[in-house]
């Protein structure tokens, strides 16, 4: 059985202290008879060998609590269990090559962590045992399947892995290991595996994000034994000046031609040292609307700052948010967002009595809540609620280009209403 760290088998020499102790401490003493020794002595000898059979007993626990404590800092693991020196099974083995723009800093030999990396991973493909298929996927900001499935062909694989280039974006980790997946799945041999080759960066890996990985959970425990995954992590290079803008977040979902939005962005110290960014420029359409400075920021800590952007027309506009201080991963230091502006929310009202008049009607309030008139002013809303009457929803027409429905006080729909209405959701 291999072990990850033979080395601390050396303290199974420890295992015979306890016998050391015994033999150190056994001595023969002197006998002496007495008088009252007769009546002693057998009792002595049907106890003896009871304390004998104890005493082994105890020395045996002693020496094999030890051993095992050895045994575990040891760390023993089996052989099919893990693709590197292995042997066993069939299996699919996906690797994952991390592209992301921190690969290209330099590490070891003079290398960069990614050359490196393709090294490895070449040196992993040549030495799989037989019957193992490979898959590869390249891990970016949108993961790139290079093998549909995985492929009993070093050959091509080792020209995939070839042909292999670094990128200048972040590794999406759950999105990467959700392609993981979906190439493991289309493989045919029992055993699964997962690869990845990085430098452990977790920038850009939205570990924040709960629901895309519960969607990684949900995609590798649909296997009938759950692939591991093992990680090779790379050497990082011991001083890195890197800031990174991490996210950009909109005040509201829905953004119109009607208000000023306010955005909250954040940047990250992802390098190994405190320095300032300098400041933050923010470009709208290639006219600069805002400028922002970060001052210091500690390694491993980030800084939010905010801003306000009106959008004087409908339509995609392209907001970039960019570092005025040059750094070590200048990729991550600018980032694009396009926005995608609306003219107007269509509300659609399902009245259910309209019979009634006035603030007795069921969407009465909804209506001067979404739509307020304000006198005298030349306010523009996004929201624009139009009412209709619950029998109108057997027109498919009348649902338009409503983003919601709200039925108020709607007792009861036709069946052609219902259907209707089970189209439009």
């Amino acid at each position: 059985m291999p072990f990850f760290a033979p080395w601390m088998l050396l303290g199974l020499i420890a295992a015979a202290v306890p016998l050391l102790l015994h033999l150190l401490r056994k001595r023969t003493a002197d006998r002496v008879e007495w008088g009252a020794w007769m009546f002693l002595a057998d009792t002595l000898k049907k106890n003896r060998r009871r304390l004998v059979i104890n005493d082994w007993v105890l020395l045996t626990l002693r020496t094999l609590a030890l051993a095992f404590a050895v045994l575990a800092f040891a760390r023993p693991f089996l052989p099919e269990m893990s693709l590197f020196g292995g042997r066993g099974a069939d299996r699919d083995v996906v690797i994952v090559m991390d592209v992301s723009a921190s690969m290209r800093l330099p590490g070891v030999n003079g290398k960069t962590a990614f050359e490196q990396a393709r090294e490895e991973a070449m040196e992993l493909v040549k030495l799989a045992p037989r019957g193992t298929s490979l898959g590869l996927v390249l891990g970016d900001s949108t993961p790139v399947i290079v093998t549909a499935s995985p492929l009993s062909s070093r050959r091509e694989l080792l020209e995939a892995l070839e042909k292999t280039e670094c990128g200048h974006g972040t590794m999406d980790a759950s999105r990467t290991l959700l392609a993981a997946g979906e190439v493991l799945a289309a493989g045919g041999n029992p055993t699964k595996e997962v690869v990845i080759f990085g430098d452990g960066q977790a920038y850009g890996w939205h570990l924040q994000d709960d629901a895309e990985w519960r969607r990684v959970e949900q995609v590798f425990s649909r296997f009938a034994r759950r692939p591991p995954i093992v990680w090779r992590t790379l050497e990082k290079p011991a001083k890195v000046r890197n800031a990174a803008i991490a996210e950009l977040v909109p005040s509201r979902r829905f953004i119109g031609t009607d208000l000023p939005v306010r955005f909250t962005a954040t940047v990250v110290n992802s390098g190994t040292e405190t320095y300032s960014p300098g400041s933050a420029v923010v470009q709208l359409d290639g006219e600069e609307i805002a400028r922002v400075p970060l001052g210091q920021i500690m390694s491993g800590l980030s800084r939010t700052f905010q801003f306000s952007c009106a959008f004087p027309k409908s339509g995609r506009h392209e907001l970039v948010t960019s570092l005025t201080e040059p750094d070590d991963i200048a990729s991550d230091s600018l980032v694009t967002n396009v926005i995608d502006v609306i003219d107007s929310v269509d509300v659609l009202l399902v009245n259910g009595r309209p019979a009634a008049t006035g603030y007795e009607r069921p969407t009465a309030f909804l209506e001067a809540a979404l739509r307020p008139e304000l006198k005298g002013t030349n306010a523009t809303f996004l929201v624009k609620p139009r009412t209709v009457r619950a029998s109108e929803l057997e027109k498919p027409s009348v649902f338009g280009k409503a983003a919601v429905t709200v039925l108020c006080d709607v007792p009861r729909l036709t069946p052609k209403a219902l259907l209707n209405l089970k189209d439009y959701v």
